[in-house]
């Protein structure tokens, strides 16, 4: 999986950048664009369709321990080391479904599994296990 600054640095569009001709069933342009290179490009769009620029994940499963209701948003600690933030909406959601202390939820973040640091992420899904 790379990262987006690499897959930037593949593409290398120059001023601009265009859909490439191929993907959407018109022959691709026969001069050369800004960079030197065709303007369709097919090479980004197999390297796009081979997964290599897929939003990195992490998954957590845990013992929902205790919820913090009376703020917003609202926090669920899992495990005591994570912790969930949640709008009144979206708790409200998923409120009667939390077991506090026997029930497994299972969160996944967009975060690069190697990155510890403390930065909040995007809850991609929650799912309960119990």
């Amino acid at each position: 999986m790379i990262s987006f600054n690499e897959f930037l640095g593949k593409i290398s569009i120059g001023a601009g950048g265009m859909v490439p001709a191929d993907s959407i069933g018109q022959q691709g342009v026969s001069t050369l664009g800004y960079t030197g290179r065709p303007n369709n490009l097919s090479d980004t769009l197999l390297m796009l369709n081979n997964g290599d620029f897929a939003i990195p994940t992490t998954k957590i499963v845990g013992v929902i321990t205790k919820v913090i209701e009376k703020q917003d948003p609202i926090i669920i600690f899992i495990n005591k080391k994570t912790k969930i933030y949640q709008t009144r909406t979206q708790y409200n959601n998923i409120r009667n479904k939390i077991k506090l202390g026997t029930g497994k939820v299972e969160v996944i973040f967009q975060k690069h599994p190697s990155d510890s640091s403390l930065n909040i992420s995007q809850i991609q899904n929650i799912k309960f296990l119990d």
